[in-house]
């Protein structure tokens, strides 16, 4: 009964989004309406979406995508099922099909959560998404290119994926940030750089590196969460920490880990791969 619940008030969400859409795009037009893999070929216009459980918890995976002319990929809020006024997402996309698309949300998404999702054309200024002059793309039959997922968000999900791997037993090196939206938790591509995470948020790290460089998050002088050892915070049930045994770690910053928190090391190599870390 749940999962037809669930069909159900998306299939009227879609319903009810593609009026809301036609009629958004008419009124646009009258106030004077301008991540995955993409190819410049032979394009198909349209947009499909499935319903998703997340792994991270402010990303979503779209299908497919084919985008005609420059555009913007936007996620909204739910409201009664039509969109709300708020957006979630809003990602530009040149001119290509796209698979596997993987977007960045703003916040996390909740479980259960209905988003609509929309292409606009990008009509304005380039570049710069402008609400009612990027009016909604349209298809060959005149319907606006849209459609909803409903997600589900497993306990424990984290909102943002790091991957490290190692320089020789001399350095760690960052290499990946998701969602592509997130900046500034730290620098890809540089040798043992800054960690600087967000308060309350939950995180993933993956490390390619595990079995030689067990990675680890340190107090000035005590082991706080460790792939190697047991640190004093594993057991905290607002950090929430867990290992799988194969290099992929998840944790909450929380308010306790951010008052003792100072780096994150090698277990192995604790004077030559080591960075300062922190939460703000």
């Amino acid at each position: 009964m749940e999962g037809k619940n669930r069909n159900e008030r998306k299939l009227s969400g879609q319903v009810l989004f593609i009026g809301a859409v036609l009629i958004a795009g008419t009124l646009f037009a009258a106030c004077g309406g301008g991540g995955g893999s993409g190819s410049s070929g032979v394009i198909d216009p349209g947009l499909t979406i499935q319903d998703q459980s997340l792994d991270l918890t402010r990303q979503i995976r779209i299908n497919s995508a084919g985008v005609l002319s420059d555009a913007w990929l936007v996620i909204f809020e739910d409201n009664s099922g039509v969109p709300a006024v708020t957006t979630v997402a809003v990602k530009g996309l040149a001119r290509a099909s796209y698979s596997n698309l993987k977007v960045g949300l703003d916040r996390p998404a909740l479980d259960g959560e209905l988003f609509h999702v929309a292409l606009h054309d990008d009509l304005g200024a380039v570049g710069m998404w402008e609400p009612g002059i990027d009016t909604p793309m349209l298809d060959d039959m005149n319907n606006p290119v849209a459609d909803s997922l409903i997600v589900s968000v497993p306990v424990g999900t984290p909102g943002v994926r790091l991957t490290v791997s190692n320089v020789g037993s001399s350095h760690y090196r960052w290499i990946a940030v998701e969602p592509d939206n997130v900046t500034g938790v730290v620098t890809i591509g540089t040798n043992d750089p800054a960690l600087i995470l967000s308060l309350d948020e939950r995180y993933e790290i993956v490390n390619r590196a595990t079995g030689s460089h067990p990675f680890e998050l340190r107090s000035v002088s005590t082991t706080l969460l460790s792939e190697q050892t047991t640190g004093t915070l594993e057991a905290d049930s607002g950090i929430s920490w867990t290992d799988n045994g194969s290099g992929v770690v998840r944790f909450t910053a929380t308010s306790t880990l951010d008052a003792l928190l100072t780096a994150y090391r090698c277990f192995n190599h604790p004077l030559a791969m080591i960075g300062t870390a922190g939460i703000q």
